[in-house]
């Protein structure tokens, strides 16, 4: 099985726990640093996936993906 293959095998459980570290690891760098390391997620309205972007790559994307 294919790495494609396994991205759609993630659940909202492992989405939420990756939010939680997320967060926490936010608040241990400080308040000097942006939170999600400047990241935003979007998710592509053909298949769902959730990706998370910085401000030159979200542009890329702003006509396939819609804000999570």
């Amino acid at each position: 099985m294919g790495i494609q293959q396994k991205a759609g095998l993630i659940g909202e459980d492992s989405r939420h726990l990756f939010e939680s570290l997320t967060q926490h690891l936010d608040k241990e760098r400080g308040d000097k640093q942006p939170a999600f390391g400047g990241l935003q997620p979007y998710i592509l309205k053909e298949d769902g996936r959730l990706l998370w972007l910085c401000n030159e790559h979200r542009l890329q994307y702003e006509n396939t993906a819609r804000p999570a």
